[in-house]
């Protein structure tokens, strides 16, 4: 095989190697979790008990497990942390704390995951001061109000929920990176809220309103910044392993059917 032989072997064989080294350095990364403390929601709950979603990023780059939170302020007492199973690599999700008010005011809202400590004013308010005690047939016409209403705000919240599903798998099909794209903890929400007032919980069903409502800016946000990746060398070898290796066998054939047959006519010669 003479040297054009081995220019053309070289050229089909170098984004081949090149794929394989970045794939190399990449798993020789060093790995470690790290979380991020983005908010609570809601901010501001009633006296007694109350719930509040805990936003937390991954910002490490391996998966994280059974992630908790610890809380404490002036009045505020935990009874129950459902922590996060399980969170990817900068994906975001929600420590659920199951909390008690004693006083009303802006609290000061300590908050612990991991080795992140951050702080949030919850503002804590008594429904009934100043108020004359309610007797039970309007205890009970307020609560079918709140239910209607927010049954009204569940049902808005799931029209466009399945209008952005429908975006994201159609940028999917599309090709579109979509992978930040994160539209199962808003319909996880939507599921708690309705299971929440089916409970008469309105506390509960207001803590996974307000977290659908963030979801759901978080969804359009991430789906105006989906893009179409570009592909490097490197991808086009991989895609075309099969295609390369046929015009390299036509090559190769190519020139030593060349070589014979020059070989030949300096014979005849």
């Amino acid at each position: 095989m003479n040297k054009i032989a081995f220019i053309v072997i070289l050229l089909l064989i170098l984004p081949i190697v090149v794929a394989q080294n970045e794939t190399n350095e990449t798993q020789e990364e060093l790995t470690f979790v790290r979380f991020r403390i983005l908010g609570i929601i809601p901010d501001s709950i009633n006296i007694g008990d109350a719930q509040i979603n805990i936003q937390v990023q991954n910002t490490g780059n391996i998966e994280a497990k059974d992630i908790f939170a610890i809380i404490t302020g002036e009045g505020i007492s935990t009874y129950e942390i459902i922590p996060i199973d399980e969170l990817q690599s900068f994906s975001k999700s929600y420590i659920i704390a199951k909390i008690n008010a004693k006083k009303s005011g802006v609290i000061a809202l300590k908050v612990k995951v991991s080795d992140q400590t951050q702080q949030f004013n919850l503002t804590v308010t008594d429904p009934n001061a100043g108020k004359e005690v309610e007797s039970e047939e309007e205890k009970q016409a307020k609560l079918e109000s709140q239910k209607s209403e927010l049954r009204e705000i569940i049902a808005q919240h799931y029209a466009n929920y399945e209008k952005y599903a429908e975006q994201y798998e159609q940028r999917k099909r599309l090709g579109f990176i979509v992978d930040n794209v994160d539209i199962s903890t808003a319909k996880q929400q939507l599921i708690s809220a309705q299971s929440a007032l089916a409970r008469d919980d309105i506390r509960g069903a207001d803590a996974a309103i307000a977290v659908v409502e963030t979801e759901l800016d978080d969804i359009k946000k991430e789906l105006e910044q989906t893009y179409v990746p570009k592909k490097t060398w490197s991808d086009l070898a991989k895609e075309n392993i099969v295609i390369i290796a046929a015009i390299f066998t036509a090559l190769v054939g190519f020139i030593t059917l060349y070589e014979i047959l020059k070989n030949k006519v300096k014979g005849e010669k």
